[in-house]
């Protein structure tokens, strides 16, 4: 019996390169990758579907897990950082 090699799981959806936004989120404590993904939980886009398996996820780097949140989510994602960004600039005045 031959091989299928057109399986592709139903569960992840692809970004192709060209359409990935690149964002720059500093490591401040209040932008942990945990923070993010528990923002990305409160919003109503399927980020979990475009990112590994929770297990599988400190394989990837930190900029890949934001620029592909950057991309399905928007400004939505780059606004929330922008606040993250100025409360933490705000602290240590």
């Amino acid at each position: 019996m031959p091989i299928d090699h057109s399986y592709s799981p139903t569960t992840t959806t692809e970004i192709l390169s060209k359409n990935v936004k690149h964002v720059s989120v500093p490591f401040y404590e209040n932008l942990s990758i945990k923070k993010i993904k528990a923002f990305t939980t409160t919003q109503h886009f399927d980020i979990d579907s475009h990112l590994p398996d929770a297990i599988e996820l400190h394989k990837v780097s930190r900029e890949w897990i934001c620029n592909i949140i950057a991309t399905v989510m928007g400004t939505v994602f780059t606004d929330w950082v922008k606040l993250k960004i100025d409360e933490r600039n705000e602290e240590v005045k």
